[in-house]
């Protein structure tokens, strides 16, 4: 029987562009002047829509493997993990390979 634990630190920069106001996305409180003041509205730039850098990103790892006889290997992990915070606004949903970070396995 084999037992592993670890520990992964993850410290992602948001990625920003270098034309402040390329970046848009809807806001649902800001409020929409043609519409007279409902919330619901466009926002604009790296300011409004790029979050912070977030530097509590512990990842625990834990993974078990017991062989049970010269074939046969169970194996089993769990681990946290972080996918960077605007991913979706890097081209993956645009390109097709979109991918949702966080997974479960059991291998036998």
């Amino acid at each position: 029987m084999t037992l592993s634990a670890g520990l992964r630190y993850d410290l992602p920069f948001p990625v920003r562009d270098k034309e402040e106001n390329r970046i848009s996305a809807i806001s649902l409180t800001a409020p929409n002047p043609p519409a007279g003041g409902r919330p619901g509205a466009y926002i604009f730039g790296n300011a409004a829509i790029v979050p912070s850098a977030d530097k509590k990103e512990f990842g625990p790892r834990l993974s078990i493997a017991y062989q049970l006889n010269n074939q046969t290997v169970v194996r089993a992990d769990y681990g946290i993990i972080y996918a960077q915070s605007n991913a979706h606004a890097q081209g993956g949903l645009r390109s097709g390979a979109d991918l949702q970070a966080g997974f479960r396995r059991l291998s036998v």
